[in-house]
């Protein structure tokens, strides 16, 4: 006996035997029962067992295939017809005769009429985008115009505030030479003042020296009657006093040289001068007490 793991192999003499063995209990003892078939006839009838499920198959496989050319034909043809017309004008109605059909045809007109209403909005929004983005894209360039005039005008003005911060730098130097050419004015101001002050000390002690030379008396006499003299006489004296000549006074007066010492003498003896040396030494001392 031998097996395979699923048969078990009988031989006796020349015949061989395919069967099954299980334990079996009688009582106290121990039996084996086998069931066995010869093994041509076991051969035979599997092969019989073959031949019937290759011939069912066959069967199932023909009428597979028939049925597969009924349904195409019935189903399948249409469809395809069908989607072909929906391909080329999605507008007309479906040939095929079947409910099924014409309601996934329905359907797809409507959910095309649906997809082209979506459409439509899409492109009617797509536009509004479309114009939205254009404005965006102006006032995008109109604010980049404007930040490069804001830019250049930032330049201009830093330009503007380097000038004036040159100028004023420039004021700045001005000023203190200014002010330096000020203080230096105000001290030679001071020394000026100082020269004057000295000058002046100096002037009115040369004048006490002068009247202290000249009898008060006379010179008040020649002070009171310069108001007796005569207007051509005045003019005469107002040259004297301006540091005019002879020949200065004939011209700028137009007379002649004897007519000048005819007025000379009446405003020496008016005067209570003597010369003109007296005069001019007279005039001096006026002018110097005027000062």
């Amino acid at each position: 006996m031998s097996s395979d793991g699923e048969h078990e192999f009988f031989t006796a003499g020349q015949e061989s035997f395919i069967g099954y063995t299980a334990p079996l209990k009688v009582g106290a003892s121990e039996h084996m029962v086998a069931v066995m078939l010869p093994a041509d006839s076991y051969y035979h009838l599997q092969k019989q067992a073959k031949m019937r499920l290759l011939i069912m198959l066959g069967i199932i496989l023909l009428l597979s295939l028939l049925s597969a050319g009924y349904f195409s034909k019935r189903y399948v043809d249409p469809l395809v017809a069908d989607l072909q017309q929906l391909q080329q004008n999605p507008d007309a109605p479906p040939q095929a005769n079947v409910l099924e059909l014409n309601q996934f045809f329905e359907f797809l007109q409507n959910h095309s009429e649906q997809q082209a209403e979506k459409l439509r909005q899409l492109q009617s929004e797509n536009n509004q985008v479309q114009k939205q983005y254009g404005l965006a894209a102006l006032r995008l360039q109109e604010a980049q115009e404007k930040q490069k005039q804001t830019a250049n005008q930032y330049i201009h003005l830093e330009e503007q505030l380097a000038a004036l911060q040159n100028e004023i730098q420039q004021v700045r130097l001005q000023m203190e030479q200014t002010q330096q050419e000020k203080l230096q004015a105000q001290q030679e101001r001071e020394q000026a003042q100082q020269q004057f002050n000295f000058a002046q000390a100096a002037l009115e002690k040369a004048i006490e020296k002068k009247l202290e030379s000249v009898d008060p008396d006379s010179y008040q006499m020649f002070i009171d009657n310069l108001a007796t003299l005569t207007p051509k006489e005045e003019d005469i004296f107002n040259l004297y006093v301006q540091d005019c000549s002879t020949k200065d006074i004939i011209s700028q007066l137009g007379i002649t040289e004897n007519t000048l010492k005819y007025h000379n003498k009446n405003i020496y003896s008016k005067l209570g001068v003597k010369t003109r040396k007296e005069l001019l030494q007279y005039i001096e001392l006026m002018r110097n007490a005027e000062h």
